[in-house]
């Protein structure tokens, strides 16, 4: 147990102690030794895990606590206090990640304290935590996300303290708890020097108090606060004027040339061996050699340069996502050519472009590639955050305080998310709620209604600001780009070299992507809204449109002459349909005897069986054909 306080001279204060974690003298767990750093040698003689918790709350008194994880000490401290008889009134608990919650909404709102500690340490002035987290750590990193938060500028300060406020307001009639969280949480991030984040010393200098309060909240527009603000992915450097889109494919014959297989030999015997070795202990670099790997490598360069199918079958943990990155990289970088990447999962998109693309890039690095290879992520514009949309959703002044929660935290991430993916948003609460229902409900309004959709915006300024359009501006001009099956099936003009990964499911989504489904009964009443033989009219009830039309058109005239012409092709395809439905019926009865021991792979080629072997299945050609004509 470890704890830091100022003294009322400002001095600061330490507690540390340990404590027996186990009733009996087991002393260290391996688990312990390794994590800690703590052998059975220092818990020797140490309190009881009761009696360490009454001296550290007697050195906490009635101050509030920050702690780096709020709901974990909170759950600790209930139990212990219990244990401990003690009688003061429950801790007063702040977690650093419900700071984090609330100032940075995005991936690292959902990252373990540990991780979140360690992330704002790599750019914060404090020693990196070696295995438990100290309290200066928690000081270091607290400041550097405040600090963070308070560079985004007057304007941003004041959208954020509009929001919690009207949020605050509303929670202090309806979850007390969470209204006394939000406003401890908000004292941290106005007054972080009250805090123990000396203002000049943390977070290198940029920490000052008061920015909730300052004057820019006067100058807000209360219907349009956004109006002023361009979200992050209007800053975006790769769509700068002299950035222009690569080609969807060459004219001119493109093979993978003998200079970039010497790289790609390099790269998988040297540099990526080389990458998976570090951090760890040393091994022979021949270990490390996945020959498998190489080889389906060398086979995607050969088919990327050539007009050639490639079909590779590589389980789970063999590498394959490197072993076709490196030579699409290579290959596009070449010629100025879009290569696609095409997923099923939006969790491997994630996953390759986190993990392995950095991995690619390293390793091209490694092997004395310049900078300047390209790869970006394109989803289905529902998955990005349009900010013309968003504007439109601003909460009015009655509105529920979780309204207002999920409004400020989607504009804050807007403002700071560089893609506006809204994959990344979190959709638990920034702060911690009594009931979470009501925001979720919230949460799912605003985010059905400021997602992208198709033709979402229509000027260029609204585009500009706009992460779908962005993010689709990105992928043109991107050498790799990471995206789904149905999109790379949809579009085929945008790629013609596309690797397609996860290909089980790729028959179902070719289904999905090119077919379009219609049953007999809907074409029916495709039919009779048309022409309706023999049928009366009644109340409310309109006639066919060709039925009127014989009303009105003269016999004899061009225009009757046509309508003739028009009825005599409504009774082909009124006849077709019958008969091609009657030859539906038929196979789908061969069809069901068929399957009686098959297995799930040959049930695809059952039409095409049924049509070579049964001479009677010309019918069902003959009329699928004749209802089209017709």
């Amino acid at each position: 147990m470890a704890a830091v306080r100022r003294s009322e001279a400002g001095e600061w204060e330490s507690f540390e102690t340990y404590c027996a974690p186990f009733d009996d003298d087991a002393g260290a767990t391996r688990r312990i030794v390794a994590r800690f750093g703590v052998g059975s040698g220092a818990l020797e003689g140490t309190p009881t895990m009761a009696e360490a918790w009454r001296r550290l709350r007697e050195f906490i008194g009635g101050r509030p606590v920050l702690a780096d994880d709020g709901a974990l000490l909170e759950a600790w401290a209930r139990a212990l206090d219990r244990e401990a008889m003690v009688e003061q009134a429950p801790l007063d608990v702040i977690g650093l990640d419900d700071v984090v919650a609330l100032v940075e909404p995005g991936h690292l709102s959902s990252c373990a304290p540990a991780e979140l500690i360690r992330t704002f340490l790599e750019v914060g002035v404090a020693p990196q935590p070696v295995a438990a987290v100290q309290p200066p750590h928690v000081l270091a990193a607290l400041a550097e996300v405040v600090a963070r938060f308070q560079d985004h500028g007057p304007a941003v300060h004041a959208i954020c303290a509009r929001g919690w406020r009207r949020a605050l307001e509303g929670l202090e009639g309806e979850d007390l708890t969470a209204s006394r969280r939000l406003s401890r949480t908000l004292e941290v991030i106005e007054h972080p020097g009250r805090w123990g984040g000396d203002t000049e010393v943390f977070a290198g200098g940029r920490l000052r108090d008061g920015i909730l309060s300052d004057g820019a909240l006067e100058d807000l527009d209360e219907d349009d606060p956004l109006a002023l603000l361009d979200p992050a992915v209007a800053r975006s450097p790769e769509l700068d004027k002299e950035s222009k889109p690569l080609d969807a494919d060459t004219e001119d014959a493109a093979p993978f040339i003998d200079e970039d297989l010497v790289l790609l030999d390099e790269l998988f015997r040297t540099h990526l061996p080389d990458l998976f070795n570090e951090g760890q202990t040393k091994r022979p670099r021949a270990e490390l050699y996945r020959k498998s790997q190489h080889r389906v490598a060398e086979e995607v360069a050969r088919c990327l340069g050539s007009d050639e199918l490639l079909l590779v079958h590589a389980p789970t943990g063999t590498g394959k996502t490197l072993a076709y990155l490196l030579p699409a990289l290579i290959w596009s970088r070449r010629y100025g050519v879009r290569v696609g990447i095409a997923t099923y999962t939006r969790a491997l998109q994630s996953q390759a472009m986190e993990r392995e693309v950095p991995r690619a890039l390293e390793a091209l690095s490694r092997a004395g590639l310049p900078g300047g290879f390209k790869v970006s992520i394109l989803k289905g514009r529902e998955h990005s955050l349009c900010w013309r949309a968003l504007r439109i959703q601003t909460p009015q002044e009655g509105d529920d305080p979780e309204t207002w929660l999920a409004w400020t935290s989607l504009a804050l991430f807007g403002l700071r998310d560089g893609e506006g993916d809204l994959d990344r948003f979190p959709r638990r609460p920034p702060v911690r709620l009594m009931g979470t229902g009501a925001y979720r409900a919230s949460l799912r309004s605003l985010l059905n209604h400021a997602k992208g959709r198709s033709g979402c915006c229509s000027t260029q300024a609204d585009r500009a600001v706009c992460a779908a359009e962005t993010a689709r501006r990105k992928a043109e001009r991107s050498h790799v780009v990471i995206t789904n099956h149905s999109f790379a099936l949809a579009r085929p003009e945008f790629f013609r070299r596309v690797v397609f990964d996860e290909c089980e499911h790729l028959h179902d989504q070719a289904m999905s992507a090119w077919s379009h489904r219609v049953s007999f009964p809907d074409m029916r009443r495709v039919l009779r809204r048309l022409h309706e033989p023999g049928a009366r009219s009644g109340p409310g009830r309109q006639r066919p449109a060709l039925d009127r039309l014989q009303k009105k058109l003269l016999p004899g005239s061009a225009a009757h002459d046509r309508l003739k012409a028009a009825l005599v092709l409504w009774t082909h395809a009124s006849t077709a349909l019958s008969d091609l439905e009657a030859q539906v019926l038929g196979y789908e009865g061969w069809r069901t005897t068929a399957l009686l021991g098959r297995g799930e792979s040959e049930q695809h080629g059952l039409f095409r069986e049924f049509v070579e072997t049964f001479e009677d299945a010309a019918a069902m050609i003959t009329a699928r054909v004749a209802l089209e004509s017709s």
